[in-house]
């Protein structure tokens, strides 16, 4: 028997995000039980991602990162469906949302549950980031990666924006009702999407961003268990976990992002990163590679911080803006920026100067 390759931590796609452990077991064992009902064992399945069977034997936890991807990675390529995101997040239960979940069952109305779900997203939702507005008659949700996930992009998109239609669809107690919404994918259609059309609102593919747009009348719903102090409890269960994480996070994460600080000289490089933490350089990369990360990875976060602020912030030229961040070429900021965001930055400031409106 063959020993399966492993992926590189760049080609398992989570490999830049800026958490770890980041991933609750309880979603490796729902990816798992997916591909089981596909007939794929779970052995199998965690042969192939390089794992071992006692990752999931425990009875809670968390993964890491890059466990996660290797695991995503070996699903997506025994399935051999590239849409199983859509099928993972069909599963996914509310309750498995821990605090948020309790909070969005105990919310009054689904208006109500839109709004935990956008304040508390982080709670479950690490690798992206959402951004809401309305309009007299809509609701949109813009879904952006919080870093690069590679060749995972698909799956993740997939997963988080079917799990949004089926937490609303238990929350009003399973019903498949017509409603008004779209999902909206940047990813091309595949004929593989059709196993999940008729579970699934419309869809459009090949646009602009990854959006949800729901109706603001199919948000005139009252939840079957809403209750005032329940949802004040789960609320502040919310705040806490919410807490608990960003202590987590600070530790080292915050230390090389304080050591990263942009000057006028630009950012430093790794060398005099590790001198300002009085490590070396191999033990820098070292303790970021067990973080799912790399130093490069780790620059271009901040880099892209440090652009969505300066876009939004000042009236600098676009080119300005590159020359700062250390790009000699405006072309290749506007590249990266892309790949980050995904739109031009001078959409981007745009798209905020209109929200402020």
């Amino acid at each position: 028997m063959s020993t399966p390759v492993r992926p590189s931590l760049a080609s398992r796609g989570l490999s830049g995000v800026l958490a770890v452990p980041t991933v609750p077991l309880g979603h490796a064992r729902l990816l798992m039980h997916v591909c089981q009902q596909r007939g794929v064992e779970p052995e199998r399945l965690l042969a192939l991602a390089g794992l071992s069977p006692q990752l999931v034997d425990r009875e809670q936890g968390e993964v890491y990162a890059t466990e996660y991807a290797a695991l995503t990675h070996a699903a997506l390529q025994l399935t051999r469906d590239p849409c199983l995101g859509l099928e993972m997040g069909l599963n996914m239960p509310t309750t498995m949302h821990g605090a948020l979940g309790q909070a969005l069952l105990t919310a009054g109305s689904l208006a109500d549950a839109l709004e935990l779900a956008v304040t508390y997203w982080g709670l479950m939702g690490r690798f992206m980031d959402l951004q809401m507005r309305q309009t007299e008659a809509e609701a949109v949700i813009t879904v952006r990666e919080r870093v690069p996930l590679g060749p995972l992009q698909r799956f993740a998109f997939d997963s988080m924006m079917a799990g949004w239609v089926h937490s609303a669809r238990q929350l009003i107690g399973g019903q498949q009702r017509r409603s008004g919404t779209v999902l909206c994918f940047t990813a091309p259609y595949l004929p593989a999407f059709e196993r999940y059309a008729p579970r699934l609102p419309a869809a459009r593919f090949g646009c602009s961003a990854n959006q949800i747009i729901i109706q603001l009348r199919d948000l005139d719903h009252s939840l079957p268990l809403g209750h005032p102090e329940a949802a004040r409890q789960a609320r502040a269960a919310c705040d806490a976990e919410q807490d608990r994480l960003a202590d987590r996070r600070a530790d080292f994460i915050q230390q090389v992002g304080d050591a990263l600080a942009l000057s006028s000289e630009g950012y430093p490089t790794m060398a005099e990163v590790a001198r300002r933490l009085s490590i070396t350089p191999r033990t820098l990369a070292r303790h970021l590679e067990r973080h799912g990360l790399t130093f490069r990875q780790v620059l271009d976060q901040h880099r892209f911080q440090e652009a969505c602020n300066l876009l939004k912030t000042t009236l600098l030229p676009v080119d300005e803006v590159a020359a700062r961040l250390g790009y000699n070429d405006p072309a290749n900021f506007t590249r990266a920026f892309r790949r980050w965001a995904g739109c031009a930055p001078s959409i981007y400031r745009q798209q905020q100067r209109e929200m402020l409106r």
